[in-house]
């Protein structure tokens, strides 16, 4: 037989060993009756003689006879479409436009659905508030859906008691409630935050058929001090739009709004637009007491207490009225006011990082940029008992300046719920005996309330109480029925995140159990005749349509709410449009686009002087020495992996390492180098705290540098007791250290019983940078922006060019590249679980990252830039206090108030990458468009090249990840194997593996491939097209489309018209280590900071 061979179609292609594991195939033959298969993944194609093609047909099926008749696989049953949807295609993926629910952000996105489940979610770039991007909360949201420890029935709860119950029970249990209530007794409806104009006009229309009915929102992380403050100083109580891709000069005022606050995704796009130090690059100035994303980003950074952060805010405010005389405001209305806050005044009262010149700058930058700044505040820093007269100061400085209607717009704020009033008005009605039923979505407040307002025991007062969790919860414990909801990829709804966005919220998938919308399940119990005929409307029905396919199948109802959702966008939102086409035109339309902007804009309001300055206070806050552990105070922080707690159950992001501490798996308590020496303190040591009427709460102590030294930071969204298998136990709940204040929830300045126990433990920490002099360790450069515009290649190391043992590859005209924007990179890990959620990366667990068996592909390195004067003590190997343990303890005198830098890290595909020579199989290699590529078949785990990798980015799997081993005997000896099974493979979460991507075994390195799957369906489109070439933009690594900053960049850098291109050739261009000559596919651009060298 003559011998086949594979010819490669185009020379400038990228060429692939062998095909992907589901890939499709095309059979073409010619004239000549020569035959081509060519593979959708991108491989090779096949060619061979119509003679060749059936000499191995026929050689083919004689040995499947013969190995059929020795032998017999294993019956795999296949049920195929017996009416296949239009739009499936085998081995394609679909995109549904929706909206993303993991925080009240409400950000517009792409569910990747693959044959009907929902593998991956992305921002959607028609949405103005996620505009293509989506954090890392939001991509690992889809994993919240098949969750193991999801309720799959309705539940009925007596005591300790639970059982499944029919929807019918529970139905007719509301319908007698009702009758009841419809006699004399009160009806509420709790809520989160999370919900769209089409379910407030339901729950409007339930509570106006039912007499004595009240709905209340409750959010744990709201925002009530911004709220009061907007209500006294503009007459509403509102959140404002704000525009940082407008302002010139940003401060905040403990705001981190890069990190958690209001909406972080569109913040940092915003931001990161500005920060170009080629064109008119903003800066930032921030004022704070913990280290956080904001901060870490700042071009000049402050250490404050949270509860004295109002007098910084009002000294700016007296040094920018008397020095400066802003516009907006006339300064005889306010000088009285400010008169015992002038600079010198508050900065002998605070000490520390803060001095005179600092307040007198920032308010003379703020003159400056009248119109193009912003000063917020905001989030937990403003939860303080002070709070809203911090948020009264910036509103008066806001205005002052003019930014209000320029970068500040109150005419289309936000929908922000308040965040602790309306519970507290809740449970006081429940004391009062009003409420007689209480229905309960999308909220916690079991969990996350302060303690002091013993929500449980509030509860148990309420004779029904129905829970809609979608898991059985703190709060649903408390109830009697959990009518269990639906996931918010499995329901239809509808988002209007702020004025003139709208958008709906399509499933993706129909319910995976025996579940109802909370809103279906309104409309069911509300949709009658004796309590709403205008619901009961909804209820039918529509007749199912003849001969719509075939089979005895009925078509799937979409529910009542669905047609309520129509009926809500035909009446309120269709007449916006003014547009010639059909509604169902229209509506599809959105439906397709997921959004639809309409020219909606409230009047804005003005300042209302005398009613801000109402607010303000009248002298100096009164701060007490913290010179011993017991007399610091508490600043409980929303963390980025866990938010909330809300998404606690959910391993990957357990396992994401806080871009901060690079903790996993836990709570811990962040403190100050002096703070640490001052109290004998080590890393790992246990500390007990409590507030008074409080549980006492343990917490692993961990030195941070740039923490103020009277503060302890601590996360919230841990310590959850009935989340499901991965999230209880893990960690103390802080939310339990919470104070209810006047104006809502106190999590900033909080006064504690604080005690250190005998007890050290491992830290659970993942492999991270830690101290870095950037003069010695090459790794990345930093300039500042005068430096960069006098000299641009300012901080860049050029290594003195070497002789190399291998010949050079040709890539011919395609050679893959990327580019990072370090000036924009924020650190926001967004990255790093795109990444994972692509390539079906496992997750290890605890007792994995102790053994420093993390597998991420792509982490974020977190360095402290060492400072000048630390420099000079390095002078011997042997006491360099760079090689100790814990440099940044070693260090720590020197790091009160460091220059953080973070350092995305992934595989480098280098042209001549170390790892490649040492392989004895050939298992990694160079592929001929510069990937360097994987062969996880011929790998067997020598670990040769993880040896020789000096970035330290490539991954052993140390344990068979992709098979729940969790009942073998192997498991008695490691325990891990039975949490590797729930964390990765404990049906359905099977379900949202990426078919594209080859999940790996025991005994196989991995690391990151650059997307070889994107790249691979890539050039099947362009081989459709017949081109030669690709186009910027065609394909998009799973990192570059979800950085929010827009600071990664992709292509072919060989091709001078890419982006990626010139960013290779560009001055500020740097690779890291380049001294050691491994010649990296990335280019990290170097961090400019615009800084202001007298204030450093």
């Amino acid at each position: 037989m003559a011998a086949m061979s594979k010819h490669l179609k185009d020379p400038d292609l990228p060429k692939h060993s062998e095909p992907q594991p589901g890939a499709s195939a095309l059979l073409r033959a010619d004239a000549q009756g020569d035959v081509t298969l060519s593979f959708s993944d991108g491989s090779e194609p096949l060619k061979m003689n119509r003679r060749d093609f059936l000499r191995v047909s026929s050689v083919a099926a004689a040995t499947a006879a013969m190995s059929s008749a020795a032998c017999r696989r294993p019956v795999r049953e296949i049920v195929p479409y017996v009416d296949r949807p239009e739009e499936v295609r085998i081995g394609m993926s679909n995109h549904y436009a929706s909206v993303c629910t993991a925080c009240p952000s409400q950000c517009g996105m792409l569910v990747k659905s693959r044959a009907g489940r929902p593998i991956k979610l992305e921002g959607n770039p028609q949405h103005p508030v996620s505009q293509g991007a989506l954090c890392a909360r939001g991509q690992a949201s889809y994993i919240d859906l098949y969750d193991p420890d999801r309720l799959r029935d309705a539940q009925r709860v007596s005591g300790e008691t639970v059982s499944a119950v029919s929807w019918e029970d529970i139905d007719s249990q509301v319908a007698a409630k009702l009758s009841e209530i419809r006699g004399g007794g009160g009806l509420r409806i709790l809520t989160g935050a999370v919900h769209g104009p089409a379910t407030d006009a339901l729950i409007a229309e339930v509570t106006s058929s039912v007499p004595n009915a009240r709905h209340y929102t409750y959010e744990a992380l709201g925002d009530d001090a911004m709220l009061a403050a907007n209500e006294a100083s503009f007459g509403s109580a509102h959140v404002p739009h704000y525009r940082f891709d407008k302002a010139s000069l940003i401060v905040s005022f403990g705001s981190d709004f890069l990190g958690t606050w209001l909406s972080p995704s569109e913040f940092t796009r915003q931001f990161a637009s500005r920060r170009n130090p080629d064109a008119d690059m903003s800066q930032l100035i921030a004022f704070e007491s913990t280290l956080t994303l904001t901060g870490i980003n700042a071009d000049q950074r402050v250490r404050v207490r949270p509860d004295a952060m109002v007098d910084v805010a009002m000294a700016v405010a007296h040094q920018l009225f008397t020095a400066h005389s802003p516009k907006g405001v006339p300064a005889g209305a306010v000088r009285q006011a400010l008169s015992a806050f002038t600079p010198a005044a508050v900065v002998e009262r605070l000490g520390g990082d803060l001095n005179v010149a600092i307040i007198e700058s920032v308010a003379q930058k703020l003159s400056q940029t009248a119109g193009k700044s912003i000063v917020v505040a905001g989030g937990n820093a403003s939860a303080t008992s002070n709070g809203v007269a911090l948020e009264s100061a910036v509103n008066l400085i806001n205005a002052a300046l003019g930014n209000d209607g320029q970068t500040i717009e109150r005419d289309r704020p936000s929908y922000g719920a308040a965040g602790l009033a309306q519970l507290k008005a809740l449970i006081a009605e429940i004391e009062s005996g009003d409420v007689d039923m209480l229905i309960i979505s999308g909220t916690n407040p079991v969990y996350s309330a302060p303690a002091s307002l013993n929500v449980a025991e509030a509860l148990a007062k309420v004779p029904l109480v129905i829970s809609t969790s979608t898991h059985f919860d703190e709060t649903a414990r408390q109830a009697h029925y959990v009518a269990t909801g639906c996931h918010s990829l499995e329901a239809w709804g509808d988002s209007n995140p702020r004025v003139g966005v709208h958008a709906i919220r399509q499933p993706a998938i129909l319910p995976l159990y025996n579940t109802r919308s909370f809103e279906d399940s309104l409309m069911t119990w509300f949709g009658t005749a004796e309590l709403s005929r205008t619901l009961a409307a909804f209820i039918p029905a529509p007749p199912q349509p003849a001969g719509n396919h075939p089979g005895a199948g009925q078509t799937y109802d979409t529910g009542p709410f669905y047609r309520f959702l129509r009926n809500y966008w035909q009446r309120e939102v269709y007449p916006k449009a003014d547009s010639l086409a059909s509604f169902d035109q229209f509506w599809l339309a959105t439906m397709r686009e997921g959004v639809y902007l309409s020219n909606d804009a409230q009047t804005a309001p003005s300042l209302r002087v005398s009613q801000t300055v109402a607010n303000l206070p009248s002298a100096l806050t009164e701060i007490a020495a913290a010179d011993d552990l017991g007399s610091k105070v508490l600043q409980l922080f929303a963390s980025i992996p866990l938010y909330d707690g809300r998404q606690a159950n959910n391993g990957h992001l357990q396992e994401l390492p806080d871009p901060i501490s690079k903790h996993v798996w836990g709570s811990y308590a962040m403190v100050s180098y002096k703070t640490l020496k001052g109290a004998k303190l080590k890393n790992g040591q246990y500390i007990t705290v409590q507030v008074e009427g409080g549980p006492e709460l343990s917490f692993q102590v961990i030195m941070v540098p740039g923490m103020h030294d009277d503060v302890i930071g601590i996360p919230l969204g841990y310590g959850r007791t009935a989340a499901g298998d991965v999230a209880n136990g893990v960690g103390a709940n802080a939310f339990k250290l919470s104070l209810s204040g006047e104006n809502g929830v106190l999590y900033s300045g909080i006064k504690a019983t604080i005690k250190k126990t005998d007890n050290v433990e491992v830290l659970s920490t993942v492999q991270q940078g830690n101290v870095i002099d950037v003069d010695y360790h090459r790794i990345m450069a930093t300039a500042e922006l005068k430096e960069y515009r006098e000299k641009p290649d300012a901080g860049i190391h050029h290594p003195v060019a070497t002789k190399n043992l291998w010949e050079d590859h040709d890539f011919g005209n395609l050679k893959w590249g990327m580019s990072i924007d370090m000036s924009k990179c924020t650190g926001c890990s967004a990255c790093v679980i795109a990444c994972q959620e692509e390539n079906n990366i496992p997750v290890v667990g605890r007792q994995g990252v102790l053994e420093g068996r993390e597998m991420h592909w792509l982490r974020i390195d977190r360095y402290y830039q060492l400072p000048e004067e630390a420099v000079k003590i390095r002078s011997s190997v042997i006491d360099d206090p760079m090689y100790s343990s814990e440099p940044e303890v070693a260090f720590g005198e020197y790091l009160a108030n460091p220059r953080v830098l973070m350092h995305p890290m992934l595989c480098q595909h280098c042209d001549r990458a170390p790892c490649e020579t040492v392989c004895p199989v050939l298992a990694t290699m160079q592929s001929s468009d510069g990937l360097n590529q994987m062969s996880y078949q011929r790998c067997v785990g020598t670990r040769y090249c993880s040896n020789n990798c000096p970035y330290k980015v490539r991954r052993y799997n140390w344990f068979n990840y992709s098979e729940n081993r969790g009942d073998t005997f192997f498991a008695r000896l490691y325990p891990e194997l039975k949490e590797h099974g729930r964390l990765n493979q404990t049906e359905p979460l099977q379900l949202g593996l990426n078919p594209d991507v080859t999940v790996r075994t025991r005994g196989v390195m991995e690391k990151c491939t650059f997307c070889v799957q994107r790249i691979r369906r890539g050039k099947w489109e362009i081989m459709k097209e017949g081109r030669r070439s690709f186009r910027e933009g065609e394909v998009v690594t799973a990192c570059q489309q979800a950085c929010p900053a827009g600071a990664i960049d992709f292509g072919n850098v060989l091709d001078d018209t890419q982006t990626v291109s010139k960013m290779h050739k560009s001055p500020r261009a740097t690779f890291a280590l380049s001294d050691i000559n491994t010649r990296p596919a990335i280019a990290y651009m170097t961090s400019i900071w615009n800084t202001d060298d007298e204030l450093v």
